[in-house]
């Protein structure tokens, strides 16, 4: 700050910075659900923490958002097992969604 043009520049910073960084990984996994093994050259797995309490659908999408796969899950599913076929190695997009709640993780597959 300078008055009437005399004295010495003063610059006063108070800047304080308090903030927790969340991973995609960790904001994903609030619903509860896992994709194993990931990355995968094969069938993988989707393990949920809970048993389903609703029917709910799972998705694989390419990464420009085309549905590739489609299956609806029943109440009480816990593990579901999906062999994806022939996919190209890449990576896409696995969604779950049901009346109460809607989560998508990135799936791998490799050669």
């Amino acid at each position: 700050m300078r008055i009437h043009g005399f004295g010495n520049d003063l610059f006063l910073d108070n800047i304080n910075v308090n903030a927790s960084l969340i991973g995609l990984d960790e904001m994903a996994d609030a619903f509860g659900w896992e994709i194993y093994p990931n990355p995968t050259n094969s069938a993988f797995n989707i393990r949920f923490e809970e048993a389903l309490s609703e029917e709910g659908t799972i998705r694989i999408l390419s990464m420009d958002g085309r549905i590739l796969y489609e299956e609806t899950l029943q109440k009480g599913t816990g593990t579901y097992a999906i062999d994806p076929g022939n996919r190209v190695q890449g990576m896409y997009h696995v969604e779950y969604c049901s009346e109460a709640r809607q989560s998508t993780k990135l799936l791998m597959i490799v050669d």
